[in-house]
């Protein structure tokens, strides 16, 4: 039991690592999704503002200024360049941003023609990198870098737009650039905040995780100590079994030593005597005492069954011998109750036939005898009727039928009921004594043997117990006509048959 606890236990551990295991990549591949996803989204925002900034300053400058720049020194005192510089200086002083500046194509590339701040011959015309957003600017169309440019100035982020002349020509270009570090602390942070969200996930995850195999774990335990419960009354109910079919059978063994005794006893004295007087009380000894072994038997036949001891055996039979036997065992019952006695059998039945004939007599034999008990009058008949042959198979039915005083519908359902007795309001029946396990055996042999009893009856008129059962065919003669043979044998149960 301990083994199994901590099989149960080890169990419980894994599939709570695999939770966990599952859960940390579930945030870890959700944290990556969402960090790129930020970052798409930063970059997308900053490009966007970038080119709203840039697209609106180039809208405002005329392009035929930038066509009176040569890219020197001179340009600064030309009217023209201050124009441009005026626009610019709206923006520069207005918009955050790192600069704001002109370029436009010179000898050998492109270069810095307008800015607030440039002093010098060298700054004047600086050559700046040619990247894609500034062709696509050259040829109409506005552009932001995709990558960072990193100068003198610093690591900027830059975007173009085109500026037009009359002639709707590109003449130059306004550029605007962003510092690439606030760019990346920007999506450092947001990182860092979606890192964190996703921590705090986790680790809410987790709890829940733990707070749920927790209970499970309970609800486990709790789970095993039932099942050790019932394991334990189980077994104490299985001894209980074990020890009350042990009494059973010690007690039912040792009680027909006596009984067969009385038996043997009581026949001397039969056929010894020939007082009246004698011979009644032995006959009522002789009745009494057979009473007494059918319940002994009884009592026996259930135990095994019960304790699951009943040996089942298929040979090879004879019907019509088997019913021969059949009616001779219950013969001196109908002779005492004088009660007629009938016995149908199908012509057409395979006689020789394969399978636990001895069951099937015992089961037959307890639905007679239980007949006869509560028949004071008419009479009793036995049929067997082929039901169905498929092949060397056949499907038997027997079925047994008297005019006794019947059964209610309330008490059919305690008919199976070992030791439970129905009792009849009829005075010829009533208080009639008995185990109450002929039918609970017969009930038992026929669930083993694949079949079941069925039972139809009304109060006052009578009842009829049937059972099919399958046997294999041996050998294709048939019964035929057999009333001769039955005929010799239930002579003296009155009618006849």
């Amino acid at each position: 039991m301990e083994s199994v606890t901590k099989r149960k236990t080890s169990i419980t551990g894994r599939i709570l690592f695999i939770a966990i295991l599952f859960l940390s990549a579930v945030v870890i591949v959700q944290a990556v999704i969402s960090t790129s996803n930020s970052r798409n989204a930063i970059i997308s925002l900053m490009q966007t503002r970038m080119l709203n900034v840039v697209q609106s300053a180039a809208a405002q400058i005329n392009g035929d200024d930038f066509d009176a720049l040569d890219g020197n020194i001179t340009d600064a005192s030309k009217p023209e360049f201050r124009r441009i510089v005026d626009v610019l200086d709206i923006y520069e002083k207005n918009v955050t941003l790192d600069y704001i500046y002109g370029v436009k194509a010179l000898r050998g590339g492109y270069g810095v023609v307008v800015e607030d701040d440039l002093e010098g011959e060298d700054e004047f015309g600086e050559p700046i990198y040619e990247s894609p957003a500034l062709q696509a600017a050259m040829n109409g169309t506005s552009g932001v870098d995709d990558k960072p440019d990193e100068d003198r100035w610093g690591r900027v982020y830059t975007a173009f737009a085109p500026v037009y002349n009359s002639q709707h020509k590109v003449s130059g270009l306004i550029a605007v650039d962003f510092n690439a570090d606030s760019y990346d602390s920007m999506s450092t942070s947001q990182t860092i905040l979606i890192v964190l969200v996703c921590v705090v996930a986790l680790a809410g995850s987790l709890m829940t995780v733990l707070l749920m195999t927790g209970s499970a774990r309970r609800i486990v335990r709790q789970r095993q100590i039932e099942s050790e419960n019932l394991r334990e009354i189980k077994h104490a109910v299985d001894s209980a079994n074990e020890a009350k079919s042990h009494f059973l059978d010690h007690v039912s063994q040792e009680t027909r030593v006596p009984i067969h005794a009385i038996l043997d006893k009581n026949n001397r004295i039969l056929n010894s005597t020939h007082v009246d007087r004698t011979i009644v009380c032995a006959n009522g000894i002789q009745k009494s005492a057979e009473q007494l072994m059918t319940m002994v038997n009884n009592v026996l036949e259930y135990s095994a069954i019960e304790a699951d001891r009943i040996v089942y055996e298929k040979k090879e039979y004879d019907i019509v011998s088997v019913i021969y036997d059949i009616v001779n065992t219950i013969r001196p019952r109908l002779d005492e109750k004088d009660l007629g006695f009938y016995v149908n059998v199908d012509d057409t039945l395979p006689r020789h036939l394969f399978g636990d004939y001895a069951h099937i007599s015992q089961c037959i034999v307890n639905l007679l005898v239980n007949a006869v008990e509560y028949t004071s009058e008419g009479e009793v008949t036995l049929s067997v009727f082929l039901v169905k042959q498929e092949q060397s198979h056949v499907f038997i039915r027997f079925s047994v039928e008297d005019t006794g005083v019947g059964i209610s519908d309330e008490d059919k359902e305690r008919l199976f009921e070992p030791f439970e007795r129905v009792e009849s309001n009829d005075g010829d029946f009533k208080g009639k004594q008995g185990t109450g396990l002929g039918l609970a055996v017969v009930q038992s042999l026929l669930k083993h043997m694949g079949s079941s009893l069925d039972v139809e009856s009304l109060v006052g008129a009578g009842s009829i117990f049937s059972f099919t059962i399958e046997q294999r065919v041996r050998k294709d003669e048939k019964v035929g006509n057999i009333d001769d043979e039955i005929l010799k044998i239930s002579e003296a149960g009155g009618e006849g048959a």
